[in-house]
């Protein structure tokens, strides 16, 4: 099972996706269901599986780091976004355990730096596979934080 870095930067004016969208397509239904669902931006959707974790973080300005888990639910597909010229492919996720990023992280920056290395964290594409040696440290982080992956099947993650 694998582990994508899903990018969300609210400063990204061109994406216009600010804090309010994120409340509006995530905070709220989670806050409703228990779990939200929501295709985003997956740059590495030839190496993506349905039920493969995903974690998100919160970059631009500080402060930054992760602060919400899942899984990828249907594959990646090409979908155009309004400032799009060429499609970007956008995996389904449910996303099952969000904190708002407005109030804190379930990892801070520098945990996230210390585990997966500046190149990730600085970067800009969404989507990235999180390699293998790494995956087991963030896995072991989120532990420490109290986020413990459930036995069965697809391991998924939960709080």
């Amino acid at each position: 099972m694998s582990i994508f870095l899903m990018t969300w930067n609210p400063d990204n004016k061109l994406a216009a996706w600010g804090h309010d969208s994120l409340r509006r397509e995530l905070l709220i239904p989670f806050k409703k269901k228990g779990m939200a669902e929501i295709r985003w931006k997956l740059r590495a959707h030839k190496q993506a599986m349905v039920g493969d974790h995903v974690v998100l973080m919160k970059q631009g300005k500080r402060p930054k780091g992760i602060f919400a888990f899942g899984e990828i639910i249907e594959p990646a597909k090409p979908m155009r976004g309004s400032h799009q010229i060429l499609p970007a492919y956008r995996a389904k996720l449910r996303i099952t355990g969000i904190l708002d990023p407005a109030e804190g992280f379930m990892m801070s920056e520098g945990e996230c730096r210390e585990i997966l290395g500046d190149a990730l964290v600085n970067c800009r594409a969404s989507g990235q596979l999180i390699p293998p040696d790494k995956a087991e440290r963030l896995y072991e982080m989120l532990r420490f934080h109290g986020i413990k992956p459930k036995a069965g099947k697809s391991r998924k993650i939960s709080i």
